[in-house]
């Protein structure tokens, strides 16, 4: 008796330890399983655009241009992120339900969702990054490719 008391108990703290960070956070607050916090995230983002701005020499008209570009684009990245919480949420929801054709059509459903919202995302920012080299001379876009070889993959203006 003492022991299926015990292990019923353990198992409702573990469900409960996984299951309460995803109801008690708003969204985009607080930390998340390997991820930064939000105010980390955005201390973190500004060291690394101050180091983009050192490393081109930027003017203050760029740097307004790019800020103006970045605020343009953020609204939208993080409203499709929040769709993607959304769905990963309504997703978690349905892998909880009695197994049946009509629950695994609605699990494909919110996979091919999340996979479009993400495609949305990226193409999303490859315009926004395309905007950014725009604004910058020949001899910045240079820099630009030899600190980022990656293709601007690390580029701190378009990451969350």
């Amino acid at each position: 008796m003492k022991k299926t008391w015990l292990l019923v108990s353990l198992v409702s703290v573990l469900v409960l330890s996984m299951a309460l960070p995803l109801f008690a956070q708003e969204r985009g607050q607080g930390m998340r399983p390997g991820g930064l916090g939000d105010r980390d995230r955005v201390m973190k983002q500004d060291r690394l655009c101050q180091s983009f701005n050192d490393s081109l020499s930027l003017t203050e008209e760029q740097k307004t241009q790019a800020l103006d570009i970045w605020t343009k684009y953020r609204s939208d990245i993080r409203d499709l992120q929040g769709q993607i919480e959304d769905a990963r949420i309504a997703l978690w929801k349905l892998s909880l339900e009695d197994p049946s054709d009509e629950i695994a059509n609605e699990i494909r459903t919110k996979i091919e969702e999340i996979n479009s919202l993400q495609q949305k995302i990226q193409e999303t920012r490859n315009v926004m990054f395309q905007e950014m080299l725009s604004m910058l001379s020949p001899e910045q876009i240079s820099q630009l490719a030899k600190r980022y070889p990656r293709g601007g993959q690390e580029f701190c203006l378009w990451r969350r």
